[in-house]
This record gives structure tokens, sequence and C-alpha cells, in this order.
């Protein structure tokens, strides 16, 4: 049709389409292959769905012959198989939203592949289920939650154990229950646990160890704080019995220590927002390490306070830990305005043998007035996430999150690499509510997010090198397959290598507010478990 033309080549239809198949729905191509949906074709039953397969010179040269029709092994009535479909190479993924497999409407996805079961035969390889939802009766259920491997923990500040809010965490494992299920090993609590003391309203685990904050107990005076270590195999086996119980040295009434928590390996870091040593609510963070004080004990080994703290700067409201390196969020720090927020980096053995010293203070380099930024901080190796919830680049408090990296400007300095946002953000989501990094891969909530009603919530997927090197471009945006308002979906993130938790304290499905949590699986290729389940938009995904 003449340079840089576009003319049509070919029109397609199903060799055995019929009145309302809703041939065309979605469609995909990669080179030589073209993939097309028709998500109410009824094979299998009424809207059950199918997808057709067509190549180039199929049929004669030039042609877009059709090569295969593809169902699913199990498809039936009101799957909607083909709701969105996606190509690469010899493999498709077709999405079936309507799919009841971990209940109504929780849907799957399905992966073919060229040659299975014969030669240019487009056979079924694998089935991916809607993410696994895990639940529990107890209010608040998925405020906290964190995974490391197989296992995850999942706090719920307002069950009523041991008083009213006295808090309880829960335990779950991978393959509990049959494979890829999430079943619940253990229920803990605190051995002195009393009304009101929040526990569970933080988590982190790290291998067969998890520590929970209870920031409103009382044992150093009113709102006070503790944290309490759990670890596997303590009161026999498989069984999670607490080892320990930590407070501040100097702890005193409204210091909320344990308002946050990170365990690495043998060393855990623990936020006290509302501690005053340098001001009104100025903050700190406690480490301890395990054997400090005699084996298996855990001691305080120190306690950080930044260089230039103030009055009311909050800092310690979000502390990360990974290997050496530990980052402590202040996000009503002024530096750069009234509450803009900084985060700082301290490093074991800065300053001496045993010192944990402060390498750096980060800001946003466009941090503005009551952006919050350090309201959730991450670590993973060398890399570092701080969320800013009230930024506003996307509307009022759409929110943000920077990421930034060691040796980024200099020897051991820590320079912003990113700023991301959500590619949909709008105002009041806050973005950056929560926040988890795991090597390449990154996870921030946004609880506030509307898709299924107010403050539904949602989280999004963001990888390294995804637009160019260290971009960090969003992946994926990921919601709960029955998402509703109120659901605060996002209020908590945790992610360890392909797999993230995602908590939403607002559920409803045992009771109002018990909550819940879900389990995503995400791969560099498929986004196999992680597709916005119950958003039928968001199953028109193309495979990276």
């Amino acid at each position: 049709g003449g340079l840089d033309a576009w003319g049509q080549v070919a029109k397609i239809t199903a060799d055995d389409g019929t009145a309302s198949d809703y041939f065309g729905g979605s469609v995909s191509i990669n080179g030589d292959i073209a993939i097309v949906g028709a998500d109410r074709d009824d094979d299998n039953g009424t809207r059950s769905g199918s997808a057709y397969i067509f190549q180039r010179d199929q049929g004669g040269p030039g042609a877009w012959g059709q090569a295969a029709k593809i169902t699913p092994g199990d498809g039936a009535e009101y799957d909607y198989f083909g709701g969105s479909v996606s190509i690469s190479g010899d493999t498709a993924i077709v999405g079936a939203y309507g799919d009841d497999d971990t209940g109504s409407n929780s849907g799957s996805a399905y992966v073919f592949q060229r040659d299975q079961g014969g030669a240019s035969a487009w056979g079924q390889v694998t089935k991916k289920p809607c993410p696994l939802v895990i639940t529990a009766r107890g209010d608040g259920f998925g405020v906290s939650a964190s995974i490391s491997g197989d296992t995850a923990i999942v706090g719920a500040i307002g069950d009523d154990d041991n008083g009213s809010t006295s808090g309880s965490a829960y335990i779950f494992q991978r393959d509990q229950g049959g494979p890829d299920a999430w079943g619940q090993v253990a229920k803990i609590t605190a051995d002195d646990g009393t009304a009101s003391d929040y526990f569970g309203g933080s988590v982190s685990i790290s291998g067969v160890t998890v520590v929970v904050g209870a920031d409103r107990d009382d044992d150093n005076g009113s709102n006070s704080g503790s944290a309490y270590i759990f670890q596997r195999d303590e009161g026999g086996l498989d069984a999670w019995g607490q080892v320990a119980k930590i407070t501040a040295d100097d702890g005193t009434a409204s210091d909320y220590f344990g308002g946050s928590v990170s365990i690495s390996g043998d060393t855990v870091v623990v936020g006290a927002e509302g501690d005053d040593d340098l001001g009104f609510g100025s903050g700190s963070a406690y480490v301890f390490r395990r054997d400090q004080g005699g084996p298996d004990t855990w001691g305080q080994v120190v306690k950080i306070t930044p260089s230039d703290g103030a009055a009311n700067d909050s800092f310690g409201i979000s502390v990360s830990i990974s290997g050496d390196t530990v980052v402590v969020g202040a996000d009503r720090d002024d530096d750069n305005g009234d509450e803009s927020g900084s985060a700082y980096l301290f490093q074991r053995d800065q300053g001496g043998p045993g010192a944990w010293g402060q390498l750096a203070e980060i800001y946003a380099s466009d941090g503005a007035d009551f952006d919050r930024f350090g309201r959730s901080v991450a670590i993973s190796g060398d890399t570092a996430v701080i969320g800013a919830h009230h930024d506003d680049d996307n509307g009022d408090s759409s929110g943000s999150a920077y990421v930034f990296h060691r040796d980024q400007g200099g020897p051991d300095a820590w320079g912003q690499v990113a700023k991301i946002t959500a590619d949909d953000g709008a105002a009041w989501d806050r973005f950056g509510e929560s926040a988890a990094i795991s090597g390449d891969r990154a996870i921030v909530g946004a609880q506030d997010d509307d898709d299924f009603g107010p403050n539904s919530g949602s989280a999004y997927v963001f990888r390294r090198d995804q637009g160019g090197l260290d971009a960090w471009g969003q992946f994926a945006k990921i919601t709960a397959a029955d998402g509703a308002s109120q659901d605060y979906f996002g209020i908590s993130v945790s992610i360890s290598g392909d797999t993230a938790l995602v908590g939403a304290y607002g559920d409803d499905d045992l009771d109002p507010g018990s909550g819940s949590a879900y389990v995503f699986i995400i791969s560099d290729w498929l986004f196999g478990d992680g597709f916005e389940s119950g958003d039928t938009s968001a199953w028109s995904v193309t495979v990276p």
C-alpha cells in the first residue's frame, strides 16, 4: 500500500465460528503465530470459551490459516476461557476468568505448548489457578505479612485470645494440605499476652525464625511495646514456640517499640517511633542478636538514632534489614519540607567492630511537604525501596516509591536510581503504604486503590531492567479475585523469590473485618498466579 503504509493482509475467523462466540475479544501475536480468544464459545458448555492459533503461510504464502483450536482439559460453562490470551515463541497462555477452582469466578490461566501431543499440536502443559487465599477468623488478619521461602506469617492484631485486641499471628506453609496449597501450621500468641497489646501489628520471618511486634505492650509503661521471637521445632517437631521476648533496655511509656520489626539471619531490628531521646516523638531503633548475652538468648546490641534526629521525626516508623545493612524510615522528618520524610542506612562495624554506624541519610530527589517518604522501607542486598504514600504526582496522596542503590554516586553512597509510581495511579491511592523487595523484584502496596470499590486496594510488581537498564518498570498490577470495598488489599506486602504475599485486613470473608491474605506466584515469562484476578480487563496482558 506504499512506504510506511499499514495495509490489511488478512481477515481471520474461526473455522467453526457461530453466533455470540465473541471471537476476537482478545488477541496476541509473536512472529508468525497469532492467538485469538473466543470466550463465549460453547464447546464445553455455555460460554465455556476457546482460543484459536493461526500461522502465517498456513494454507499458502502470506495466508494466515487456522493451525489449532484449543480448549482446556477441564472446561466448564461460564469459564470464559479465552478472555485473555498471550503468546511468546512456542508457548501460549489463555485466561479463564470465570473458572471456579478456588472459589466462584476465582479464575485461572492455562499454558499450552507447540508440539505438545504431536508435531504442530498445541497441547495443555499446565493450569495456573487464581492466587491462593489465606484466611483466619481474627479481626485485622493481614495487617502485617512476611514470607521467607515456603513459609509465611500473617498478623491479626484484633484477635482476642488473650483479651480484646491482644493479637495473634498465623504461620502457613507451602504444600501443607496438598501440592502448592498454603495450609496453616501454627497460630502463635505471646506467652504473657494481655488485652490491647496489638501483638501481630508487625511481623517478619527469616528461615525458621519469626519476630512479632506488640507495640502496645505495657512492660515498661503504657504502650512502651515489645517484640517476641519464635522458632520452628521449639516445643516439638514443626511446632513454633516462643524463645524470647525482647524489650528496649531504656524503654518508657509511649515508645511504641515493636511498631516495626525485621529479621535477617541472627539479627533483629525493632523500631520505636515514639522514643523521645532527640525530642518528643523523634524515634529510635534497636538491634538485637542471637547469642548476645549467652547461647540462644536474644540480647540488645545497640540502639540507633539518626545523626540529625529531631522532635516528631518518627524515626523507626519502618525498618528493614538485609545482612549487615539496616534501613530505617523517618516519614515526618522535615529536611525537604514539613513531613517530607527521609530514611537512614546503618551498617554493622561502621565506626568500629560491632558498632552499627550511620552510612547515609537519603531523601527523594523531588521531595516536598507531606510526602511522608519513609513510611515504608525495604532492603535486599545493595538495593533499597522507600515508600512515600502521600506523594502527589498522580493526584493528592496518590503515592510513590523510590529505588536506591549502594555505590550509586560513589563508594558506599546510596543514590536514587528510580522513582516508581503506579501506571494507573490516582488521588488517595496511597501507593507506597507498604513495600518489599527480593533481588530484582519489588512489590508496592496501594491499600486505598478503588478498582473494586472504595479502598478495595491493590499492589504493583516492579522489575529491575523492566523498560531499560535499572529502569524498575511496572511488570504487573495485582488485585484480589474477590476484592471489595474497604478490604485494604495491599496494607501489607512481602516477597521472597517468585512468591508474593499481600494482606487485606479489611476483608469480610469470615466476619466484618476478619481479614485475609493472598499468595501470588510471579514468573519472568508468565505472571501465572498473579494476574489481576477478578478484573476481566486485566486478563489481557502480554508476556514480557
